[in-house]
């Protein structure tokens, strides 16, 4: 398995995700990633709606889930995305305003920056 990026700021870290198929084997990556990528639509709705409800236990279930995930997989950006809004969400009073606008541009963009990374449009091969 290999992953290569067209660019240095690929949104997979490939050390890390080599390093997953050498624990495990390329036949549990692969799986891993398609639940990944088919899972984290709904991972992301969930966080929308836990935030817009003001439910920062559900919030944070949430995005822990997410985070290690995409540690897993190596990516980066969408772990320092959660990372930021987890941050937040300890902070009190909560910025509110602040969290919805990273729920929806940072960690959107980052969820959108990795899903076609791992579906094979930017370099993904198993």
């Amino acid at each position: 398995m290999t992953v290569q990026g067209p660019y240095p700021s690929y949104p997979i870290d490939s050390a890390v995700l080599e390093r997953f198929v050498a624990e495990t084997s390329p036949e549990a990556v692969t799986s891993f990633v398609a639940s990944f990528v088919e899972l984290a639509p709904e991972r992301l709705r969930r966080i929308r709606r836990a935030c817009t409800a003001r439910q920062t236990e559900q919030a944070v279930i949430a995005l822990l889930s997410l985070r290690s995930s995409a540690a897993m997989i190596g990516a980066d950006r969408l772990v320092e995305a959660t990372s930021v809004l987890l941050r937040g969400l300890r902070t009190v009073p909560r910025p509110w305003a602040m969290i919805d606008d990273a729920v929806d541009h940072q960690l959107g963009a980052a969820v959108d920056e990795v899903l076609p990374a791992l579906t094979g449009r930017a370099g993904w091969t198993a």
